[in-house]
């Protein structure tokens, strides 16, 4: 079987996330946010609400991307990538913590699959690292976890060497 590199754009990206939402057996939908500030998800509250989405879910956000020439006429595209996974709560405390954990125990499957094809060579990692952080989001008082990690994938294809 043939490694598929990740391409640099956000439709590829989008894509690579919604197969692994598909692989995971507890995720059930993805929204691709068309901003990169988490506190302004207007599309995932809007997109919760139609038919075929239901929780536990993941919103994605647009990657920040940096690009360097990695000095070996590679020019790679360093792409901060975020996410969230997202519970639907009752709003009460004791509601809340155990969705938390859920969030963080699906964020670190995902970054598991992450690691997976990275090792696999679909992309690279700068050096494995992540930040996660709680978070609660949209009217269905939604809380869970947002995770900030930074994929490498190179762009020699679309800029040239």
């Amino acid at each position: 079987m043939a490694i598929i590199l990740l391409s640099s754009d956000i439709m590829s990206l989008e894509s690579y996330f919604a197969d692994l939402v598909a692989q995971d057996p507890e995720i059930n939908s993805i929204v691709l946010e068309t901003s990169n500030n988490p506190f302004e998800m207007e599309r995932f509250d809007s997109e919760s609400k139609a038919d075929g989405f239901s929780y536990p879910a993941m919103a994605m956000l647009m990657p920040i991307i940096t690009g360097d020439d990695n000095g070996m006429h590679d020019f790679e595209a360093k792409q901060e990538v975020a996410f969230s996974i997202l519970y639907p709560t009752d709003n009460s405390h004791a509601d809340k913590l155990p969705k938390y954990k859920l969030a963080q125990l699906a964020a670190w499957r995902f970054i598991r699959y992450l690691r997976r094809d990275a090792k696999a060579g679909r992309f690279r990692f700068d050096k494995m690292s992540y930040k996660m952080a709680p978070f609660e989001y949209g009217s269905d008082n939604s809380v869970g976890v947002y995770v900030v990690l930074t994929l490498i994938t190179n762009t020699n294809a679309l800029i040239g060497v």
